[in-house]
């Protein structure tokens, strides 16, 4: 599989941060009200992570599946999950391996 974050993916966080500010509470307006109970939840795609701790921030409750196929964005992503508050509420599973 061709990364295509290879070469621009350690910008990424940087790069996205105007849109998210510009987006974040749309996406938050959209996101209220979702119930932990049915269900962890998931972010296909999660880049560096934004959504997912905006998720945390929702729904404190949660169990958060986090899925990026990009080795690149992945290492952002998992330098995002090990901050305190998310650390052991989310799941960022190897693609190729079996979740346990």
């Amino acid at each position: 599989m061709t990364d295509e974050y290879a070469a621009s993916g350690e910008f990424l966080d940087i790069l996205i941060r105007d849109a998210w500010t510009i987006l974040r509470e749309p996406v938050a307006d959209a996101l209220r009200g979702l119930d932990p109970a049915a269900g962890p939840l998931a972010d296909l795609g999660s880049g560096s992570g934004r959504g997912v701790r905006l998720l945390a921030e929702l729904a404190p409750e949660a169990d958060i599946l986090a899925i990026e196929p990009s080795p690149v964005l992945r290492a952002a992503l998992l330098a995002h999950l090990a901050d305190g508050c998310l650390n052991g509420r989310q799941t960022a599973p190897t693609l190729g391996r079996t979740r346990p």
